[in-house]
């Protein structure tokens, strides 16, 4: 039998050890263009009325997604927005729209303030990874501002949270180090 708890316990530490490093990547950035740390680039354009936009690979642009090697959430805060320009929620083309192998995917927006957005992968596909953004899928990211923001500056971040079958090989390693000390007393 603790031959049995010990092989699950092992099995179980192993197979959660990915939940044991979340993989984030912090990263800042200021002026009209630059890329993130994995090389991914982005621009900041005027539309037709005369506004802001900050766009990942630009606006209106699409590009092949350099890493982490996935990620299935992205962030970004924009700093020092003049006072009256907020970020638009009103106009089309706001979000982030993913191209996986199947198709067009849509994230999910839940995060949303006057100078910071967050997207992540929809609830619809909680375990299989059917919309986490691996290299080389095609994506982008247009955030639309209502008014001119000339010092475009902002900290962002890509990340990936777990599925929620990985907490529960984890909850099952922790149960079986329960076990195998409540054996052992």
């Amino acid at each position: 039998m603790k031959t049995v708890i010990r092989l699950a316990l092992a099995l179980a530490l192993w197979a959660s050890i990915p939940l044991l490093a979340f993989p984030i990547t912090f990263w800042a950035g200021a002026g009209a263009t630059g890329s993130d740390p994995f090389g991914n680039n982005w621009s900041v354009s005027t539309n037709a009325a005369g506004n802001t936009v900050w766009g990942m690979p630009g606006s209106g642009l699409t590009a092949q997604y350099t890493g982490p090697c996935c990620t299935n959430f992205f962030y970004i805060e924009f700093l020092n927005v003049p006072a009256g320009v907020s970020i638009d929620y009103s106009l089309p083309g706001l979000g982030t729209i993913f191209r996986s192998g199947t198709g067009l995917l849509t994230w999910v927006q839940p995060y949303n303030g006057s100078t910071f957005v967050g997207f992540h992968s929809r609830p619809e596909y909680p375990c299989c990874g059917l919309e986490r953004l691996e290299i080389g899928d095609e994506f982008f990211v247009n955030v639309t501002f209502n008014g001119v923001y000339d010092s475009v500056a902002f900290n962002a971040l890509w990340g990936y949270v777990p599925e929620p079958g990985n907490f529960v090989v984890l909850l099952s390693g922790l149960a079986a180090i329960g076990m195998l000390r409540r054996s052992r007393s």
